[in-house]
């Protein structure tokens, strides 16, 4: 029994009787609460805005898998490369928006000094609605190269538009 707390485990043990006792006072407020008990003397001593924050060790309950992942290198080993892949997702999510704006812009920019007095009404909203500000555009480019949007009808918006 004494290893509870001086064993190799000490600092888990004493982790997991933390959330055991937050519980049992979160049940025992709780259950007061619920039953009225002293709601004659201003249950003005009850306030449960504090069980906020031990429903916060709850959610470190997910901190003791740690204890079972140290048997497994393996699960280590790739934790630690997805983990280091993440950096390298950043960069390139970056390098994305990069080329998204780049592009979006220079089709706008070619869109303005294309627009002629010939275009019809229809026309000119079709380009307004696909490519009317640099956050519509992005958002156009983005959803014809991820799938959410056909090129199709981006296509016909574009077509004869001299450069494009």
């Amino acid at each position: 029994r004494s290893y509870f707390f001086v064993g190799p485990d000490a600092r888990f043990n004493l982790f997991d009787l933390l959330l055991v006792i937050s519980a049992s006072i979160e049940l025992v407020v709780v259950g007061m609460a619920e039953l009225g008990w002293m709601q004659g003397q201003g249950a003005s001593w009850l306030d449960v805005s504090f069980l906020r924050c031990l429903r916060a060790f709850k959610l470190a309950k997910v901190l003791r898998i740690f204890r079972a992942v140290r048997f497994f290198r393996e699960l280590k080993m790739m934790l630690n490369s997805v983990m280091g892949s993440f950096i390298m997702l950043f960069w390139s999510l970056l390098l994305l928006v990069f080329l998204l704006y780049v592009f979006s812009v220079l089709i706008m920019q070619c869109l303005t000094m294309e627009i002629t007095a010939n275009d019809t009404p229809e026309d000119l909203e079709m380009l307004r609605y696909y490519f009317g500000s640099t956050l519509v555009s992005i958002m156009t480019l983005l959803q014809s190269t991820t799938g959410g949007m056909d090129w199709g009808p981006i296509y016909e918006a574009l077509q004869g538009r001299g450069v494009l």
